[in-house]
């Protein structure tokens, strides 16, 4: 009878755990980017005007893209900004949004003047980092000398004047992190940097919202090219 007993209450556990366990595993894989499922909807502001509902993109692949932010409280994510213009720069040379039957999201960690401060100073960080190229480095540091190296490797140089940077995509804006928390891309500190910051994200959507390709930062260094995005898309948008 006892033996009876305890089998009953440990199954009725087992059952009760497996009950739970799936019931937080259906609630979370709604709230991630899992592969081949739809992602949930969300609305965010569209820096501009107006405002921007996921599922109002239905019958369109979406490109969402999460850059970093900041690595510190005075200093910007210039990778990040790289890759905006690298983007752009792809939009107006193969027009991407037409061939791919496609909208680009740069989901912003920044509120709107935020915004307005990270594109006037794009120019200036971008030419810094294109200093590199130029840079003598035979005494440099190993550290500086990998560092001149990758920019030489790969970012070609894209430069755009103050106030005349294109806009052809849509920024939305997070910055209270409300989507990057439930995508889980919200950290405190990542990379070694201790301020509120994305991990660096994409999300491709296809046209009825599932997910068919994720990438998710290893190192602020490591992110796929415009040239690498456009084979991605050649690949997976039917």
């Amino acid at each position: 009878m006892l033996k009876k007993t305890v089998f009953t209450v440990l199954s009725f556990t087992i059952i009760l755990t497996a009950v739970f366990t799936a019931d937080i595993f259906a609630q979370k894989s709604k709230d991630l980017a899992v592969m081949t499922m739809p992602l949930d909807d969300f609305t965010l502001p569209v820096y501009g005007d107006g405002d921007f509902k996921l599922s109002d993109a239905r019958g369109k692949n979406v490109m969402m893209v999460f850059p970093r932010g900041k690595y510190s409280a005075e200093g910007w994510c210039g990778i990040c900004m790289y890759q905006y213009v690298e983007l752009v720069d792809a939009e107006l040379q193969l027009k991407l949004k037409e061939k791919y039957n496609l909208e680009v999201l740069f989901v912003m960690p920044f509120d709107v003047k935020t915004i307005d401060k990270w594109f006037e100073d794009i120019p200036g960080e971008l030419k810094e980092y294109y200093s590199w190229k130029d840079k003598d480095l035979t005494n440099a540091s190993e550290g500086e000398k990998r560092w001149g190296e990758w920019v030489k490797t790969h970012l070609k140089s894209i430069v755009y004047e103050k106030g005349k940077i294109p806009q052809p995509f849509k920024l939305l804006v997070d910055d209270k992190f409300v989507l990057a928390k439930r995508l889980d891309i919200y950290k405190a500190e990542w990379g070694g940097a201790k301020i509120d910051q994305y991990q660096p994200t994409i999300i491709l959507l296809d046209t009825k919202g599932n997910v068919i390709f994720k990438y998710m930062s290893q190192h602020t260094i490591d992110r796929p090219s415009a040239d690498y995005l456009v084979k991605i898309m050649d690949k997976f948008i039917k």
